[in-house]
């Protein structure tokens, strides 16, 4: 019934379905008061059109929808994984947005992509790929923002992340020392840090069943 006018939750979801897999998490931040505005990106989700296809596409859609909107209220970015990196960088290039909640989020991603290809040569033709077809996006510099910025950053994650190392993630943000950065560690809490222990039992259990 009453809810924080001058307010609004931008929420960032990961890679996959889009926003339908995060309804705990709106439905949480709505009950709290905040209006909640989400989206899926271009091929993600209920959106049409190609998929993804870059890194950085989901940076160009959510600018795009900051730009169409033109909201006067105070927007408060809260994103997971590709979320969390999608929500750096717009925070990263636009200077209305101060407030910003990630959890186990992408910040480097040149390591991310030669831990999971094991390569050098895919790895440089990776980030040329990114630097051609998103080089508006693709400039912005994560660390060097997270080491200067003071824009108010919650950081979460925890250290088993299997899909986005902590080593590259939320240690890059500690290692900057930066006051306007706080910081929250879990262990064994695996990509989603707000998984509960029931929650990542019945999650390897379906993973289980469908590989096999």
């Amino acid at each position: 019934d009453k809810y924080k006018e001058d307010k609004i939750v931008l929420f960032l979801p990961g890679l996959g379905p889009g926003h339908a897999s995060y309804f705990r998490e709106i439905d949480t931040l709505a009950k709290l008061g905040y209006k909640v505005l989400t989206l899926d990106y271009r091929g993600c989700g209920e959106s049409k059109g190609p998929y993804l296809g870059s890194l950085n596409a989901p940076t160009r859609d959510t600018i795009d929808l900051l730009n169409l909107l033109n909201l006067n209220e105070q927007i408060i970015l809260m994103g997971h994984s590709l979320g969390g990196f999608t929500a750096l960088k717009v925070a990263s290039l636009r200077k209305e947005i101060t407030k910003v909640v990630v959890m186990s989020p992408i910040v480097t991603i040149r390591p991310m992509i030669f831990n999971a290809s094991k390569s050098k040569f895919i790895t440089h033709f990776v980030l040329r790929y990114e630097r051609k077809v998103e080089k508006e996006y693709d400039k912005s510099d994560l660390p060097k923002y997270l080491g200067s910025t003071e824009d108010n950053i919650l950081f979460i994650q925890s250290t088993d992340d299997p899909m986005v190392p902590y080593e590259t993630s939320l240690k890059v943000a500690e290692e900057t020392h930066n006051p306007h950065i706080q910081t929250i560690k879990f262990n064994n809490r695996k990509h989603n840090a707000n998984y509960t222990e029931s929650a990542i039992n019945y999650m390897n259990e379906v993973f289980g069943a469908f590989t096999r």
